[in-house]
């Protein structure tokens, strides 16, 4: 009922975000903020408020985020995820460092990530705080398309469906 509303999300670990509510389900929370859309996992919401005041004059996107609008699926992380395939992303799962790269797999409970900086991440599910898809020519660390590229065309081993299987 929130939907369209300035509101403060506070996440596990005190990052607030204070944006344009612009879907949520059970699972996930679209936010718009300073021109990015953010996908929280609801997770690791801590807090949930309403800006009444809207003192940084937050505005209600033009458009909608490229993930809502590509598919009539379902809101899930497991979409959201899908949909982010080969896009550059920055991700956070930790309270300290966004990560930059882009995902290459997306199994039940876990997604592989490729970063130019890590290099083969494995990281469950339930360990994501937030995603932001990026536009194409944004690319990170000051890399090439090509150099970003290839990062999804990475040879992996076989991959199990599950993260404790394949760990």
């Amino acid at each position: 009922h929130l939907n369209n509303e300035v509101v403060f999300i506070e996440i596990m670990g005190g990052k607030i975000f204070n944006g344009s509510l612009i879907d949520s389900s059970d699972e996930i929370f679209v936010i718009h903020v300073n021109n990015q859309f953010v996908y929280l996992p609801t997770d690791h919401i801590y807090t949930l408020e309403r800006d009444i005041d809207n003192e940084n004059n937050i505005q209600s996107p033009s458009e909608l985020p490229q993930f809502i609008t590509k598919v009539n699926q379902d809101l899930t992380l497991l979409n959201i995820l899908s949909m982010a395939k080969g896009l550059h992303v920055e991700l956070m799962v930790t309270r300290n460092e966004a990560l930059h790269g882009v995902i290459t797999s997306v199994m039940d409970d876990y997604f592989v990530f490729q970063s130019p900086i890590y290099n083969t991440m494995y990281i469950p599910n339930k360990h994501l705080k937030w995603i932001i898809p990026h536009i194409k020519n944004d690319l990170p660390y000051g890399i090439s398309e090509t150099e970003f590229l290839s990062l999804s065309k990475i040879k992996l081993p076989t991959l199990k469906k599950q993260f404790a299987d394949q760990i």
